[in-house]
């Protein structure tokens, strides 16, 4: 069924599909906006599903899928003048979420960032209104958002990625970047002919990994000297950079606004995805800072909330196998999907898992056990 829709141009919407029966078959939703794609979505075994998608120059959306029975538009706010950042092909942008509880790291990462760049980008996530101090910056340079439900969370970093032309930076509030970190990176980004994704931290998993602490096979942390440049299957979108012509500002916000509170992992599946190199580069150690007042962030909030590490672990599990190259991973694929399918038998049967988690316990209570300490009375 076709169906038409007239929606405000240059807006965030998330859109919430309803189908007329559970969904047993995959099906593809598919966003068009004057013949050309804007978005989409794979939805199956589902009665609704939702996702966020941004409208270009006319508004003007068209959908065609037989499944579908009602569309309901949720519009989030308008998206920013894109020809106002696209003066500059080789502009400089960095963008910055933050919370409450670190107003005074944030200030000081703002500090070492703010002469750096042409605008920084900068959404207050969770506050209920915009702290004073931002008054003390020049305004041309600063540009924020107030989102005071923290919906977007850490994905708000890839949000105005879009709207400009140039080098794109991502920034945590919890990092003091050295007076020569905007120069250096561009100068590697050059380098790589702005065709690959850098980054300052970042790791390699196995080639089968089900948690995203245990199974790294190396990790390389931002503080801390690396030697050499090094390809790695995960970045850190907190020492991030990309020049804008290299990827598509709006899918990557939509892919890491369904993980919102894991957009490392959920940005790199993304750039694999797309072909596009991920590399951690060289560096001194302590070059780059941590912010020693903050003791908390988001890895340890996923470690501390089940929910949360669970979302993420299955995120990693079904990126199997970790392999970069296009032919061994063609080669692996049909071992990791029978390994896949084992564990899904597996966690299906309560015994069965019991059996290969706690085998001790497991025989411990088995009823052969109980008939042998009732003879041995």
């Amino acid at each position: 069924m076709k169906m038409n829709f007239e929606l405000l141009p240059e807006h965030a919407y998330k859109v919430k599909v309803y189908f007329h029966s559970n969904l047993i078959n995959k099906t593809r939703i598919e966003f068009y906006e004057d013949n050309y794609l804007i978005a989409k979505k794979d939805a199956h075994n589902t009665k609704n599903t939702s996702f966020v998608f941004y409208t270009k120059h006319s508004g003007n959306i068209e959908v065609d899928n037989k499944h579908i029975s009602q569309l309901e538009f949720i519009k989030l706010g308008k998206t920013l003048d894109i020809k106002h950042h696209n003066d500059n092909p080789d502009g400089i942008y960095a963008a910055l979420v933050t919370i409450p509880s670190r107003k005074r790291s944030c200030e000081q990462t703002i500090d070492s960032l703010i002469n750096q760049v042409d605008k920084l980008f900068l959404c207050f996530n969770g506050y209920k209104e915009i702290p004073s101090f931002i008054n003390k910056y020049d305004h041309r340079k600063i540009e924020y958002m107030l989102d005071s439900t923290g919906y977007y969370a850490a994905a708000a970093k890839l949000y105005w990625s879009a709207q400009v032309k140039g080098y794109y930076f991502t920034c945590d509030d919890d990092i003091i970047y050295p007076k020569d970190y905007i120069k250096k990176s561009v100068n590697k980004l050059k380098h790589y002919n702005n065709k690959a994704v850098i980054s300052y931290h970042g790791n390699n998993y196995k080639w089968f990994s089900t948690d995203i602490r245990t199974d790294r096979k190396e990790f390389y942390k931002f503080p801390q000297e690396q030697i050499i440049d090094k390809k790695v299957h995960v970045i850190g979108t907190g020492v991030c950079a990309f020049h804008s012509s290299l990827i598509d500002g709006y899918s990557a916000f939509s892919q890491c606004l369904r993980y919102p509170r894991s957009i490392d992992l959920a940005f790199s599946i993304f750039l694999r995805k797309n072909k596009i190199k991920k590399i951690v580069l060289q560096r001194e150690h302590e070059w780059l800072k941590a912010n020693y007042l903050v003791q908390h962030g988001l890895h340890e909030q996923k470690q501390l909330n089940e929910n949360l590490r669970c979302s993420v672990n299955n995120l990693l599990f079904n990126a199997n196998p970790w392999v970069e190259n296009k032919i061994l991973r063609y080669i692996q694929l049909p071992a990791y999907q029978l390994i896949k399918a084992l564990l899904k038998t597996i966690n299906k049967n309560r015994k069965l898992k019991k059996l290969i988690n706690n085998p001790l316990n497991f025989f411990a209570d088995s009823k052969i056990i109980s008939i042998f300490k009732k003879e041995l009375k």
